[in-house]
């Protein structure tokens, strides 16, 4: 074996394709390259983190809250903290459970367990998180936030 890749050894091979990211003129196929343009920076949001975040760098999990109730699976846990003192948090649905999308209490899921005292920045959305909504924001059908301080 060489270490090379391909699909007669069984591994299915997706070469990236940076060309499908340039703009076309018909409006369907702008919105699949916008579409794409918009995965492909959440995904080097996330691949950033990873190679810079120090709580990443440590293996110390703990997990904060874990909700089987009533159809939900939703968890929470922690990374970190760092040798800087950071921490990451993921918050991740697992179910089809949302919470409300009207104003108030029911419009926020609560971690009772989240580390207080500290800024919060969300990854995914590229958006700071104000201290009084730090662990108690909407969460959406399968889907997961990641928080860094």
């Amino acid at each position: 074996m060489n270490g090379n890749v391909s699909q007669d050894g069984g591994k299915q091979v997706a070469p990236v394709h940076f060309e499908l990211l340039d703009n076309v003129k018909e409006p369907v196929q702008q919105a699949a390259v916008l579409l794409r343009q918009d995965l492909l920076a959440y995904v080097s949001r996330l691949v950033h983190l990873r190679t810079s975040s120090r709580a990443l760098g440590v293996n110390d999990t703990s997990f904060l809250h874990v909700d089987f109730n009533d159809g939900k699976r939703v968890l929470a846990w922690q990374r970190g903290p760092g040798s800087d003192g950071s921490l990451v948090v993921v918050l991740a649905n697992f179910s089809d459970f949302s919470t409300d999308t009207s104003i108030g209490s029911s419009a926020e899921y609560v971690v009772p367990n989240w580390p207080s005292g500290r800024s919060w920045r969300e990854i995914t959305q590229q958006r700071n998180v104000p201290a009084n909504f730090a662990g108690r924001e909407p969460i959406f059908a399968w889907e997961a936030e990641v928080y860094v301080s």
